[in-house]
């Protein structure tokens, strides 16, 4: 079972209840879905033995058509910051703003990151790698991924041999490989399993200090335990003054 789940694409709506999609499997669902029209929307399903707290967007980012959820968790002591976007087809100028604003946002606040989703750029994946130059509209979104340190991790084509499904993890979150695996259901985009790994947190050392506390020293109980030593015998068995000392 897996500990975390992304979902894009749910076609959700208010119909649906949380318990109807975890079917007693024990996770936590984190969603957003379209509202006013069908299709779209995104989820983050948790597993409840993590700790999961929704991340609130500033009410400055303008989502538009952008369905967005993220959470953060604690795992070893660590924070990570987890963001699910589902961008539809022929997005807008103000849409690309929207994500940059997000990726800003949270690489601002958390070294652990890992934003994934379903960005519907298919250039985007190559122009990452240098493979072509980067059209207009998206220089914002490579400039602001570059400047958050976070790598794109996805290197198969998602759907009709194109970078659709994205992954993106901040240098400070180590991963393994990508594996792309076979559409789940009535999907047309594959979908795309890896691990994170995360450090155990530093716990702080504490340190000591020893001093002689006269003051509080049990003076009768020291004089007692002289007073019980056979001083004659320790005098006599020893010749010289090392030795007594």
């Amino acid at each position: 079972m897996y500990d975390i789940i992304y979902i894009t694409e749910t076609w959700l709506n208010s119909d649906f209840s949380d318990n109807l999609i975890t079917n007693n499997y024990p996770y936590t669902i984190h969603r957003r879905d379209r509202e006013n029209r069908i299709g779209g929307g995104c989820a983050i399903l948790i597993n409840s033995a993590l700790h999961s707290t929704r991340i609130k967007l500033p009410q400055n980012i303008k989502l538009l058509d952008l369905q967005v959820t993220a959470v953060e968790i604690i795992i070893n002591g660590r924070i990570i910051a987890l963001c699910c976007i589902y961008n539809p087809p022929n997005c807008s100028l103000q849409s690309i703003a929207s994500i940059c604003e997000i990726v800003h946002f949270l690489g601002n606040k958390y070294y652990y990151l890992c934003i994934l989703g379903d960005f519907n750029l298919p250039v985007l994946h190559d122009c990452l790698k240098s493979l072509c130059n980067i059209p207009v509209l998206i220089v914002p979104l490579v400039n602001a991924l570059s400047t958050h340190a976070v790598e794109q991790i996805v290197n198969e084509p998602s759907r009709a041999g194109n970078y659709l499904d994205l992954i993106f993890c901040s240098s400070f979150l180590l991963h393994d490989d990508v594996i792309s695996l076979q559409p789940f259901s009535t999907s047309d985009h594959c979908m795309q399993s890896f691990n994170l790994f995360v450090e155990l947190a530093q716990s702080k050392q504490k340190s000591y200090s020893f001093f002689r506390d006269f003051n509080n020293a049990d003076y009768s109980a020291f004089d007692n335990w002289l007073n019980s030593i056979e001083w004659n015998i320790v005098l006599q068995s020893n010749d010289n003054v090392e030795e007594l000392w």
